[in-house]
């Protein structure tokens, strides 16, 4: 029986005694039938009284949207930290992904600094955002409430490293950095 996810749409899963649970490899979603499923809950402390809890704008949506709990400017070529008014308490193996908002870095030249910022599951400070501003002239200008950057939860997967004496060879091998084309002048 083919099992597609009802959430991302996509068919990669790892079935953890079918009459239990499948997990969505994409998305991460956990579904008890194929009718149903249940999501983990990320825990949100409110500290500022204009904080907004992160929302999606559409269902289908990968990141939650972050709002800004007070105005504020960052000057052209500048860098600063915009605080959120909340922090949060991930699950066990899960990380927050902090991106940056698309229409704000085409048309404003606004970029996370350290794109993508990851909150590890174990770390209860207050959620920011760190705002580069790239634009040649402008000061980049924020209200209370308006969206700076978006948030992405993922499963972070306990892994380990083995020491090997080589790594295998692949067809790739150690192309990188444009090797495998589509930019003329690379």
């Amino acid at each position: 029986m083919s099992f597609i996810c009802r959430v991302c749409g996509h068919g990669d899963y790892d079935v953890h005694n079918p009459s239990e649970f499948k997990f969505c490899n994409y998305c991460g979603v956990i579904f008890m039938d194929q009718d149903t499923f249940t999501l983990d809950v990320v825990g949100i402390e409110l500290i500022h009284p204009n904080a907004k809890i992160p929302e999606k704008s559409k269902p289908g949506d990968a990141g939650f949207d972050l709002f800004t709990p007070e105005r504020g400017g960052i000057m052209s070529g500048d860098t600063d930290l915009i605080k959120l008014g909340f922090k949060i308490q991930l699950p066990d193996f899960v990380e927050a992904q902090v991106r940056p908002r698309s229409g704000l870095a085409l048309k404003q030249g606004v970029q996370v600094g350290n794109s993508p910022g990851t909150i590890d599951s174990g770390y209860r400070g207050e959620v920011g955002v760190i705002i580069y501003n790239s634009h040649p002239e402008l000061t980049f200008n924020y209200e209370v409430g308006d969206k700076v950057g978006q948030m992405v939860i993922k499963k972070a997967l306990p892994y380990e490293f083995e020491l090997l004496e080589k790594v295998n060879d692949t067809e790739r091998g150690e192309g990188g950095f444009g090797s495998t084309g589509g930019h003329k002048d690379l």
